[in-house]
């Protein structure tokens, strides 16, 4: 049974759109539109009333059970009375027991969904006075971790109002169920980091993710862009476990669209049997296009019309499906400079960065880098029995790498090293650094930066001239002796000399 929606103020002035607003949640319950007074039995507003005179909304969403619709009735008249241009609507919810959670939680879902679809840029606020005790906390439940992206507003009874306790109070569940808000999530999520920049990268994140809009994640590879969709998944309301990652850098290239938009059995060779893509799979939750900017032509022209009308249509069906997805975008490269080259729509790139998230490299927050390495560690001792540290020379060796695959690199550095290490410390020459020459006196020469124009047999040349310049600068000048150290004849010497190349 879906949910019943009917309007009783159809000439209010106020439309879906973008620009609206700020909307209202609620049940209906037996103190509503009015009740008297136990005391001097005075006609009183009850709670919805009562709210709707303190604070201003554009739209009120009455949430009732069958048996309750008289009273939601009445709540309209009274309402449409009382604020002329207010728009109302009723929901009649699949419920015959309103103390049953599993009931409450599915209508509800069902009918925000609806709601959301209609008006995705309102501002959605929850009034939990009125209905069943059990509706006060599935209200609770469903914003701080199910799917609702709204504020509870909490009215107090006047005896309780105070200069610092005001009549009406915004609260975010999530700090209700989550006391320690971002700083709980980031220690769940195993995220580390003090450095200025990378907080404010991690703080902006966490401000858009409650708001349903595309966002996009910039960073070089290993900077953590799928754990800040983690992030913003975590933080944004929606269910846990409906998170899907899709990594488009590794997908064949006749297989993209198929994996994101699913297929039905028969519409390409191969294809046997019908197959949800990912954005169905994700449907109510979080999809994170990993290396966006690699998405072929064809597929870039398929996801806007996607994000467009939240319709997907597998491959080989007739028809397609609504679905209700916060799409989250990472990409390792620089996708205005794609714009210009024409490899990457210019308009699929502005519906995709509505919101921008900036991760900085390992070597732009330096100061996290023992840090990072020491929580490495921590992990790793956690399952060993006889527990490493690193000694002083490490960490300061670990501190000046330039680490060009950043967290990711630093922590596949740390875990070999630990495997690999034969004491209780693991020592600065003990460092299995996988982009390093290693020298004669156990320190590491970084490999050069590889790059378009970067040429191997120049680079080698280079190198081997100062490597007998070295080894002859150790033996004085005797060829013989600079030969033995280097591993070559004496004559292999004289034969660079000859052509200029030591």
């Amino acid at each position: 049974m879906s949910p019943i929606r009917f309007r009783v103020n159809p000439n209010s002035a106020v439309l879906y759109s973008q620009e609206m607003e700020r909307a209202l949640l609620t049940f209906v319950g037996f103190h509503d539109p009015c009740y008297k007074s136990p005391v001097d039995g005075v006609d009183l507003k009850g709670p919805i009333l009562h709210l709707l005179g303190l604070r201003p909304f554009d739209r009120v969403h009455l949430f009732t059970a069958v048996n309750t619709l008289d009273i939601a009735k009445n709540v309209e008249a009274a309402a449409a009375g009382e604020h002329p241009g207010l728009a109302v609507e009723t929901h009649v919810l699949p419920i015959d027991d309103p103390t049953d959670y599993a009931q409450i939680m599915r209508g509800l879902r069902s009918a925000f969904r609806e709601i959301r679809e209609r008006a995705p840029e309102a501002s959605y606020f929850i009034s939990a006075e009125s209905g069943t005790p059990q509706m006060h906390a599935v209200w609770l439940a469903l914003s701080a971790g199910g799917g609702l992206s709204a504020r509870i507003l909490q009215t107090r009874p006047p005896r309780f109002v105070t200069a610092d306790r005001p009549v009406v109070e915004e609260i975010d569940p999530r700090g209700i169920l989550f006391p320690d808000g971002l700083e709980h999530a980031l220690e769940e999520l195993g995220i580390a980091g003090r450095d200025p920049a990378f907080r404010e990268a991690i703080e902006i994140a966490a401000q858009l993710a409650p708001h349903p809009v595309p966002v996009l994640i910039l960073g070089e590879t290993g900077t953590g862009k799928e754990m800040a969709a983690r992030l913003i998944h975590r933080l944004s309301g929606r269910p846990a476990e409906k998170f899907e990652a899709v990594h488009c850098a590794v997908l064949p290239r006749k297989l993209v669209e198929s994996e994101l938009f699913g297929h039905r059995k028969g519409a390409f060779a191969g294809a046997s049997a019908d197959r949800k893509g990912r954005f169905e799979m994700a449907d109510g939750g979080t999809l994170l296009l990993d290396e966006v900017g690699e998405l072929p032509a064809e597929v870039q022209a398929r996801l806007l019309r996607v994000l467009q009308d939240g319709m997907v249509q597998p491959l080989g069906a007739q028809s397609a499906t609504k679905v209700d997805v916060r799409l989250v975008s990472s990409t390792s490269r620089d996708l205005a400079a794609a714009v210009r080259e024409k490899t990457f729509r210019e308009d699929l790139y502005e519906r995709i960065h509505t919101g921008t998230v900036r991760l900085p490299p390992l070597r732009e927050r330096r100061g996290d880098i023992p840090l990072l390495a020491l929580e490495t560690l921590n992990n790793l001792n956690s399952r060993r029995t006889v527990p490493l540290r690193f000694s002083t020379e490490a960490l300061r060796l670990l501190s000046a790498k330039d680490w060009r695959g950043n967290v990711q690199e630093l922590k596949n550095v740390v875990e070999r090293s630990a495997v690999l290490c034969k004491g209780g410390v693991i020592l600065e020459t003990e460092l299995h650094l996988s982009d390093a020459l290693q020298s004669g006196d156990g320190r590491y020469v970084p490999l050069p930066e590889l790059k378009e124009g970067f040429q191997m047999d120049i680079f080698l040349l280079k190198m081997k001239s100062r490597l007998i310049a070295r080894a002859l600068e150790l033996s004085g000048g005797n060829r013989a002796a600079a030969a033995r150290l280097l591993g070559i004849t004496p004559q292999a010497i004289v034969n660079r000399e000859r052509r200029g190349e030591a």
